[in-house]
């Protein structure tokens, strides 16, 4: 299974390389460049997936950092160069250009995103009036927690850092 996806990912990134870097009018050594970048967004996320070696390796926190951060670029390469594709954007803009919308497109979103990822989550109280509710009912509240993304990259000490002490699922409110 693990070659399937692999495989895949892989073809998916030829095909990102092929629309970014093979009609633009870039030195060799540039397009060069380029490859290996597309081959480092290849092979990231699965580094990041064997993280699970010796739990005091140094770099841990820095693979998985950069693995996700990888995926998520990989990603956005891939769904603006499809996008690019779809809206016949190198027919608006010269290949150097439409490569340049896809790879500032994509970089754009990352960083909003980073950026938004760290940021304090957002709680909303919302009053929902519900007629006809049994009086021992009264006062009942509902939390519904949504794209929580604590684990590897946001872990405990960035939760609490911002209000929770306790589990988040099982806290009463």
């Amino acid at each position: 299974m693990i070659l399937i996806v692999a495989s895949l990912w892989t073809m998916l990134h030829v095909y990102v390389g092929q629309r970014l870097l093979a009609q633009t009018p870039l030195a060799p050594a540039w397009r060069l460049f380029g490859w290996v970048g597309i081959l480092l967004l290849v092979v990231a996320p699965f580094v990041r997936c064997s993280r699970d070696g010796p739990s005091g390796l140094p770099a841990k926190r820095g693979l998985e950092v950069a693995g996700f951060t990888a995926l998520g670029l990989s990603s956005l390469l891939i769904v603006f160069a499809l996008a690019g594709d779809v809206l016949h954007l190198r027919a608006w803009a010269r290949a150097g250009g439409s490569s340049a919308v896809v790879v500032g497109g994509a970089v754009a979103v990352l960083l909003i995103g980073l950026w938004r990822a760290r940021r304090p989550a957002m709680v909303r109280v919302v009053d929902v009036p519900i007629t006809g509710l049994p009086s021992d009912l009264q006062g009942f509240r509902i939390a519904q927690l949504s794209d929580l993304h604590v684990g590897p990259t946001l872990k405990r000490d960035f939760r609490r850092a911002r209000g929770g002490t306790r589990p988040m699922v099982s806290s009463p409110i």
